[in-house]
């Protein structure tokens, strides 16, 4: 049956393989890759990023055109199976039907005052369980009201929602045939999880089949909310489309790379392409399309980090009419900010690609990430087994590319202020990580806050101008202090999955004229803030912050724009506050 439907970004964050997805009258969860079809047509060319997730293919799920009979149908199950009559308050996994032509399940007990009508609406219960190394699974009703006993009473059992003062201890679930009674305030006692809900059953529901853990899970199950937001968190990455694979030959050979997987020499292609019909590769030389291929089969291993360094060199060194997905230009810097940005690149069209790695519960990947690497232990799986595909995203867009100045910026940042600034922020990250358990991990370079905070200052003030929202813009941020590849730089862009290319509003602010006004006010505007002096006093380590001189009203921004969650910020990096740190790397008086 189908129960709902879902835009093509959503496949991919927040409702990947493993997923609970809320529609109006059902809940359901999105099973594993095992169980998906990926669509040829539907390849995704992104070389780079699948050689750094070790698959051999990225496929998108839908083409996003909304056209019937191109939609996919994604596999899923009812999740929970427990649901609750709006009229009777039964709580079940087994007394309801599916109503086909009312589209919404029914409940089926005989005490339901509706049954003669064919029984009133159920719901799906709104609780769960699931721990930190991504199990989940139903909330254990029957063992839960009757107090962990091993009693054998069968129930049937009653949700009651009183609403009286819409607190969480109001709710509370009754055995019809003992009497016994428990409110759901104790399910969420964090010092109680073990006495009152259980240990975790280690299932893993969404790779059918294969539901149950080979391992017994240790950790605690914790009571959530169906809906809440740390039941899943997708663990996304992403690369741009940069040359020489943005290049159109290079997505025509991925789509008929298996049909040249045996071709060892320029000759074996030769002869193939004069007895195969490959229209798609009609317009290349055989010469072209085996140097593309070799190019290919030639990539040498790469890490999830590795990604960052070739677009940087793409975007800091634009060549015209590089790849019809890639269009750059250089901008002349604006004289009020020349003295700290060497380069301004306009990104009239880019690709990005995104696609779905893995999934966590209960803390974000990015909390767990060490290194580039997250712990294998609290990485949940798409599938059951191995695949050598994932489910991919394209999106397009535009941007500006704003490089700092290298030698100013290991300047600023030898300061025996700015490395007292940034200890400050390395110890608050430490404890931060060792009050949640996680392992223990080095913060970002200083250099990463100074850009990091530039940059949500700049987006903040690009949105105001460009006509997109602060949401739908996006950083991605290039910071390496490494000898050998020294990075200090950002791309501010924009990329819509549902929709092809961009409106063209923001690469339009990047021309000097209009970028010297948009960064003065950006400046101007983090000197002051709203909630100062309280903001412009915060330092690293203020409830359980890792953040400086940030905040709502001047740096913060939506997670879907900041590639950090909103870590790792303090506008007195930029510019003097009231705080007067002497940390700021842009001189207020050129600015003013």
């Amino acid at each position: 049956m189908l129960v709902g439907s879902l835009r093509p970004s959503q496949v991919i964050t927040p409702f990947g393989p493993g997923s609970v997805v809320d529609f109006r009258r059902s809940s359901v969860m999105i099973t594993g890759l095992e169980n998906w079809r990926p669509s040829p047509n539907l390849l995704v060319d992104e070389p780079r990023l699948a050689r750094a997730l070790r698959v051999t293919a990225l496929y998108q799920i839908t083409d996003g055109q909304g056209q019937p009979d191109k939609r996919r149908i994604l596999p899923s199950i009812l999740f929970p199976r427990h649901m609750v009559c709006r009229r009777c308050r039964r709580l079940s996994h087994d007394r309801f039907h599916w109503d086909a032509r009312a589209g919404e399940f029914r409940c089926t007990d005989a005490s339901c005052p509706k049954r003669a009508e064919g029984g009133d609406r159920v719901f799906p219960a709104r609780f769960i369980v699931a721990c930190e190394r991504g199990h989940i699974d139903e909330f254990p009703w029957l063992s839960y009201v009757h107090g962990n006993s091993p009693s054998a009473c069968p129930g049937p059992l009653q949700l009651h929602e009183p609403g009286r003062v819409g607190a969480i201890g109001d709710v509370y679930v009754l055995c019809q045939r003992c009497g016994a009674r428990r409110s759901l305030g104790d399910a969420f006692d964090p010092d109680q999880r073990l006495k009152n809900l259980g240990s975790c059953s280690a299932r893993r529901p969404w790779l059918v089949g294969n539901e149950r853990d080979s391992k017994v899970c240790t950790a605690e199950a914790r009571a959530l909310l169906r809906g809440a937001s740390n039941v899943y968190f997708p663990l996304v990455r992403s690369a741009l489309s940069i040359p020489p694979w943005a290049e159109p030959i290079h997505e025509a050979v991925a789509r008929r790379e298996k049909d040249l997987a045996r071709i060892r020499s320029a000759d074996d292609l030769d002869q193939l392409l004069r007895i195969a019909n490959f229209e798609d590769l009609a317009r290349w030389t055989p010469q072209q399309i085996w140097a593309a291929l070799e190019k290919r089969r030639g990539m040498a291993p790469l890490r999830v980090e590795d990604l960052l360094w070739p677009e940087w060199e793409a975007l800091r060194n634009p060549v015209a009419g590089a790849a019809a997905e890639f269009e750059t230009a250089l901008a002349e810097i604006p004289s009020n900010i020349a003295r700290w940005i060497s380069r301004v690149v306009l990104v009239r069209r880019l690709k990005e690609v995104r696609a779905l790695q893995g999934f966590t519960r209960i803390e974000s990947w990015a909390d767990l990430e060490a290194s580039g690497v997250v712990d294998p232990g609290r990485l949940a799986p798409l599938s059951a087994g191995a695949v050598d595909w994932l489910p991919a995203l394209l999106v397009r867009g535009e941007g500006i590319f704003i490089e700092f100045r290298e030698e100013l910026v290991r300047l600023w940042e030898a300061q025996a202020v700015i490395r007292k600034a940034h200890s400050s922020i390395a110890d608050a990250y430490r404890r931060w990580r060792a009050d949640r358990g996680l392992l223990p991990a080095n913060p970002p370079p200083s250099r990463y806050v100074l850009i990091h905070s530039f940059s949500h200052l700049l987006i903040r003030q690009l949105a105001l101008e460009c006509g997109y929202s602060s949401s739908s813009i996006r950083e991605r941020i290039y910071a390496s202090a490494d000898a050998g590849s020294p990075m200090s730089g950002v791309l501010i862009y924009t990329a819509s999955a549902d929709s092809e290319g961009s409106l063209g509003g923001l690469v339009d602010l990047g021309r000097p004229d209009r970028l010297v006004g948009i960064v003065n006010d950006a400046l101007k505007d983090a000197r002051l803030c709203a909630s100062d002096p309280l903001c412009a006093d915060s330092v690293p380590g203020d409830r359980g912050l890792v953040n400086g001189a940030a905040c709502h009203a001047c740096l913060l921004l939506s997670e879907t724009s900041c590639e950090r969650s909103n870590r790792f910020l303090d506008r007195s990096f930029v510019v003097t506050t009231l705080a007067t740190l002497r940390t700021e790397f842009f001189e207020a008086r050129d600015h003013v």
